[in-house]
C-alpha cells in the first residue's frame, strides 16, 4: 500500500511548487553579499548614531533639531501617556509650537522604549540611544526591503545589489536613520508599500500582502506627512492590480479593499480619533500648532516661522537658494544643514547622479513594449509619486515655511535610485569589451561607498570625535 510519503513526489504540483522554490532559493554567495551589505550598512548607522552630538553647539554639528524632537519621547518615557501638544515640557522656544502635533507613532515607540530601559535602570545617555536604535532599526529594515525591491526590478542581477547600494549609502539618504525624528518610518514605509506593489504586480493579491500593504500605509499615516504622496498614489496602484487581461475583477476588488481599509482603520485610526478628541476636532494638528504659535506670540516670546509667500514664485525660485539647496542637501549635509562637502563633491556626485538617471529614462523609454508590469509600478507609480512629493513639500516651503533641505524630498530616493541604477546598467550594456563591463558595476559600486567614506568619515567623523555626544550633552550611560 503506497504512502502519502511516496506519492507526494509523483505529483505534478508538488513539483512545479518544489521547482519554484529552488530557483527562487538564494545562492550562498548571494547571502554572503547581502550580508556584508546588511553588516556594512548597519556598522555605518550606529558608529554614527552612537557619537553624534545632541545640542546645537557651533559649528552646529547636531542633528536638525534633535534636541526639540527628543522631548517627545522623553515626556512620553516620564509620564507613561501621551502629550497633547500644549504642554511647557514639549514646547519648542522661538517656535511657540511641539512636534507633539504631528504623527508621532515613532515617538511613541521611541518613548515606551525609554520607559522599559529606564524601568531597568538606564538613565541619560542610554535613554537617548534608546531612542535613536528605534530608527537605526527601521534603517536596517529599509535596508532589507530595498534589497528585495532590488531583487524584484533587476532580476537577482548584479545591478540589484547596485541599486541598494546607491539607495542605502546616498549619505543623507543613511543619516536619516541615526537621530531622534519621524523621517526614518516614513522612509521605511515607503520602501515596504513599493515592495508589496511589485510583489502584488508580479504574483497577485492575497491575504498577506494586504496586511503588509496596511501595515506601510498605516506607518507612514502615523510617520511624516511629507511621506503622504505615496498613499495618494497607492489607490490607484490598488485599483490596476485588479485589471487582467483589460478586465477588472470586481469580486476580488471588493473583497481585498474592504480587507485593506479595515486593517488600515485599525493600524492607522485610532491616532486620528484621538486628535479629534483631544484637539478639538483637529485631526492633523495642524490647526492646534497654528494657534500654539499664536499664544506664544501673545506671550512675547519671538516666533520664527518664514514662509515665502511674500515674493512671487519666480522671485522664490531665483532670489533664495532653495534650488541650489535642496539637491545638496539630498546628497549631503549634516548636522544642522551646517557640514558642507565642498563644491567638488557635490558637483561629482549630481553628475554621477544627473548620468545616471538620463541614461535610465532612455533606457526604460528604448524598451518601453517589453518592460515587465512591476517595472511599470516604480516607473508610472514612482514618478507620479515624486511629483506628488515635490508638490507637497512646495507648498509647505512657499506657504507655511521656507525650508529647502533635501530631506523634505528624500522620499523619491527609492523611485531616483531605480533610474540611476538602470542607467549605468545600459551604460555597461553598450561597452564592447567584456573585461570593462563586467566590473562596471563594482566600479561604480565603489564610487558610491567611497564618496560616502570620503564626506562621513574624512569630513564629518572628525568633527563628531571632537565633541561627541556625551561631552556635548554632560550625559553618561
Amino acid at each position: 500500500m503506497s504512502s502519502v510519503a511516496d506519492f507526494l513526489p509523483q505529483n505534478a504540483l508538488y513539483k512545479n511548487f518544489h521547482f519554484r522554490m529552488e530557483r527562487n532559493k538564494p545562492s550562498d554567495k548571494e547571502k554572503i553579499v547581502f550580508l556584508a551589505y546588511i553588516i556594512l550598512f548597519a556598522a555605518a548607522v550606529i558608529s554614527i548614531a552612537v557619537i553624534q552630538p545632541l545640542k546645537s553647539v557651533e559649528p552646529f554639528i547636531n542633528p536638525p533639531d534633535e534636541a526639540d524632537r527628543f522631548l517627545v519621547p522623553t515626556y512620553i518615557c516620564e509620564n507613561g501617556k501621551l502629550p497633547t501638544g500644549f504642554e511647557p515640557e514639549v514646547t519648542i522656544q522661538t517656535y511657540g509650537g511641539s512636534y507633539a502635533f504631528y504623527n508621532v507613532f515613532p515617538y511613541i515607540v521611541m518613548g515606551y522604549l525609554m520607559r522599559v530601559v529606564s524601568m531597568a535602570g538606564g538613565s541619560g545617555l542610554m535613554l537617548l540611544y534608546a531612542a535613536r536604535s528605534v530608527n537605526v532599526a527601521a534603517g536596517i529594515l529599509t535596508a532589507f526591503f530595498v534589497f528585495l525591491m532590488g531583487k524584484k526590478l533587476f532580476k537577482n542581477d548584479v545591478y540589484s545589489f547596485v541599486f541598494s547600494l546607491f539607495t542605502m549609502f546616498l549619505p543623507q539618504h543613511l543619516f536619516l536613520y541615526t537621530y531622534v525624528n519621524t523621517d526614518a518610518f516614513c522612509l521605511m514605509s515607503v520602501s515596504v508599500i513599493l515592495y508589496v506593489f511589485l510583489d502584488i504586480y508580479e504574483k497577485g493579491m492575497n491575504f498577506i500582502r494586504v496586511l503588509l500593504l496596511a501595515a506601510g500605509i498605516s506607518i507612514c499615516a502615523l510617520s511624516y506627512y511629507m511621506g503622504y504622496g505615496i498613499l495618494l498614489v497607492s489607490v490607484p496602484l490598488f485599483v490596476l492590480c485588479f485589471f487582467k487581461k483589460g478586465k477588472f475583477d470586481s469580486r476580488s476588488f471588493m473583497k481585498y479593499a474592504v480587507l485593506e481599509i479595515i486593517f488600515v482603520a485599525l493600524f492607522s485610526g485610532w491616532w486620528f480619533v484621538r486628535c479629534y478628541f483631544v484637539l478639538d476636532g483637529d485631526i492633523l494638528g495642524l490647526r492646534s500648532l497654528s494657534i500654539a504659535q499664536q499664544l506664544a506670540v501673545e506671550r512675547g516670546e519671538s516666533v520664527k516661522n518664514i514662509p515665502a509667500e511674500s515674493m512671487n514664485i519666480m522671485q522664490f525660485l531665483t532670489q533664495t537658494t532653495v534650488l541650489k539647496d535642496i539637491p545638496v542637501s539630498f546628497v549631503a549635509m549634516y548636522g544642522s544643514m551646517s557640514l558642507w562637502a565642498g563644491d567638488v563633491y557635490y558637483v561629482l556626485y549630481l553628475l554621477f547622479i544627473g548620468a545616471g538617471t538620463l541614461a535610465g529614462v532612455i533606457a526604460c523609454i528604448g524598451r518601453i513594449k517589453n518592460r515587465s508590469m512591476e517595472e511599470k509600478v516604480l516607473e508610472w507609480g514612482g514618478v507620479a509619486f515624486s511629483i506628488v512629493t515635490f508638490g507637497i513639500w512646495f507648498v509647505y516651503c512657499y506657504f507655511v515655511d521656507m525650508q529647502p533641505q533635501g530631506r523634505y524630498v528624500m522620499p523619491v530616493v527609492f523611485v531616483l535610485m531605480y533610474y540611476v541604477a538602470n542607467g549605468y546598467k545600459k551604460i555597461a550594456d553598450m561597452i564592447k569589451l567584456e573585461s570593462v563591463k563586467k566590473y562596471t558595476p563594482f566600479i561604480i559600486s565603489a564610487f558610491v561607498i567611497l564618496m560616502f567614506v570620503i564626506y562621513v568619515y574624512a569630513e564629518v567623523y572628525p568633527l563628531y570625535l571632537e565633541r561627541p555626544v556625551w561631552s556635548d550633552t554632560g550625559l553618561s550611560l
